[in-house]
């Protein structure tokens, strides 16, 4: 994800200036500015005049961004400049237990971050291998299906009815 227009600015300068994209919703059950005003605090800030500050709304961009600069260990100076698109830029994700190619899926346990040039790399080194034996495998499998049904069945002999042999134990 790249902006599409880089002027310098960070991503809270463009948002003062109404650029960036709608403004967020807030989160689900999230306290309104209407039922805030009828809580204890509210009512007293309501008698002093003064009005209650609530939170803003963390986008889950923005939250993905920071955990990725946690999880990576990127310094502080380095991450404050950076917006947070250029953040996620730096990270693809790795289909971990069953590559995608091989019809993993993309939920929570089957993905792992990883920065993109040492992706490119496992990809390189692990993955295309794994991916490729895989299909070689299969092709053997196939091949040796229809060498079996090729085959003209046996007649096969009929099974005594006896599980033991019919041997005479030996007497002494």
């Amino acid at each position: 994800m790249v902006d599409s227009v880089d002027d310098g600015r960070t991503e809270n300068e463009q948002a003062k200036h109404g650029e960036g994209g709608p403004t967020p919703r807030p989160a689900r059950g999230a306290v309104s500015r209407r039922a805030e005003g009828n809580s204890a605090k509210g009512q007293a800030a309501r008698k002093s005049g003064r009005r209650r500050k609530g939170r803003r709304y963390i986008p889950v961009q923005t939250k993905l961004a920071s955990a990725l600069i946690l999880a990576f260990g990127i310094p502080h100076d380095i991450a404050k400049a950076m917006s947070r698109r250029q953040v996620l830029a730096l990270v693809e994700w790795h289909h971990d237990v069953v590559p995608h190619a091989e019809g993993g899926a993309v939920v929570h346990w089957n993905i792992t971050p990883v920065l993109w040039p040492e992706h490119a790399e496992i990809t390189v080194r692990e993955t295309r291998p794994q991916i490729e034996k895989g299909k070689r495998i299969r092709l053997n499998e196939e091949k040796h299906r229809e060498f079996m049904r090729k085959l003209k069945p046996r007649k096969r002999a009929k099974r005594s009815k006896y599980q033991w042999g019919r041997r005479e134990f030996v007497r002494r």
